[in-house]
């Protein structure tokens, strides 16, 4: 399920440390993914899934620390979603900015073509933490925008080393090419 990619991306940028290549982290992916699919299941359409109706931090956190079928993996659950708690819920760093709704639309807004636009991290730049949050909110945006149709379309992507320090956020990248060339868009990727 691409939602769940796209959220798992989310909690991984937020924690700073990518959840496979080691059994605990592979672990810990597979928990996160189970507590996501819980979530969504209960939406028969990811599409009409509204800011207002989507999992927050907390629910997600809740759902999590509950999984496990072994006490092992019931500790590993609890501990990544106290982590996840102490950086996205309550006074975490990225609370305010990923545990509630957004007042941002990224959606087509029912219209068949759109034009262009550009978004703009200038004012995150304090926190490289929260403008890798940010862009991974527009990108993953443009890209199921983008997956719509075969509307020929051009995604260019400024500053491109700051993806490149996180690397959910580089993975992301290089998927969305792939993805991109396959369905007549460009994605042109610039830096300095």
């Amino acid at each position: 399920m691409e939602q769940v990619s796209h959220v798992t991306r989310i909690y991984e940028t937020a924690l700073g440390r990518v959840l496979s290549g080691a059994q605990r982290e592979n672990l810990e992916r597979g928990l996160l993914g189970e507590a996501l699919e819980i979530l969504y299941r209960g939406f028969p359409d990811l599409n009409k899934v509204t800011p207002d109706l989507a999992p927050t931090c907390d629910v997600v956190c809740d759902v999590l620390s509950g999984l496990g079928d072994k006490e092992s993996t019931r500790q590993i659950a609890k501990n990544l979603a106290d982590e996840i708690a102490g950086l996205c819920t309550g006074s975490g760093p990225w609370a305010t900015f990923l545990n509630g709704t957004t007042n941002v639309d990224l959606s087509r807004g029912g219209k068949q073509t759109i034009q262009p636009r550009v978004f703009s991290f200038h004012e995150l730049e304090s926190d490289p933490i929260l403008q890798a949050l940010a862009y991974t909110q527009v990108l993953s945006a443009i890209r199921r925008d983008s997956l719509i149709d075969e509307q020929p379309r051009i995604i260019a992507v400024d500053e491109v080393y700051r993806l490149m320090r996180h690397p959910s956020l580089l993975d992301f990248l290089i998927e969305a090419a792939k993805t991109f060339r396959t369905r007549r868009k460009k994605l042109i990727c610039v830096d300095q």
